[in-house]
């Protein structure tokens, strides 16, 4: 991908299910990648967030990425103000907790996504995740 942002759709398959088309937003930033995940055709929000942050970025990562990564999540109506504190913690524990060879990745799913197609969300993200973490290690 040129340039630091990147919108198109990606198609996913989970195992014997139909394909399923999601609309992708990726933005590369000084520390980490993102990626909003949309069904497609919606116009509601976003599925899923997805924040990925290789080795390399682990020294530059900023001190305010859990709050600035929770509050983009918060204004898409991603995260309730009632989970804020809670996935705050989990985020800074975790990067605190990271080895210097591990990509970190954050995840938050919205909850518009079909409970039963679960998986197949599931297997978009992790493709994301892959590319995203693959492209950044080669910048």
């Amino acid at each position: 991908m040129p340039g630091n942002s990147w919108y198109g759709s990606i198609t996913c398959t989970a195992s014997e299910e139909p394909a399923s088309r999601f609309f992708t937003l990726v933005h590369r930033l000084s520390d980490c990648a993102t990626a909003s995940i949309y069904c497609h055709e919606s116009k509601a929000g976003p599925a899923e967030l997805l924040a990925v942050i290789p080795p390399a970025s682990h020294a530059c990562l900023r001190d305010e990425f859990a709050f600035e990564f929770l509050a983009f999540a918060r204004f898409l109506g991603v995260v309730s103000a009632g989970a804020e504190l809670q996935v705050h913690e989990a985020i800074t524990s975790a990067i605190a907790a990271r080895l210097p060879e591990e990509t970190l990745v954050f995840s938050l799913n919205s909850g518009l996504w079909p409970d039963d197609l679960e998986h197949v969300l599931s297997c978009c993200v992790e493709k994301l995740a892959v590319t995203l973490a693959t492209w950044l290690d080669g910048v």
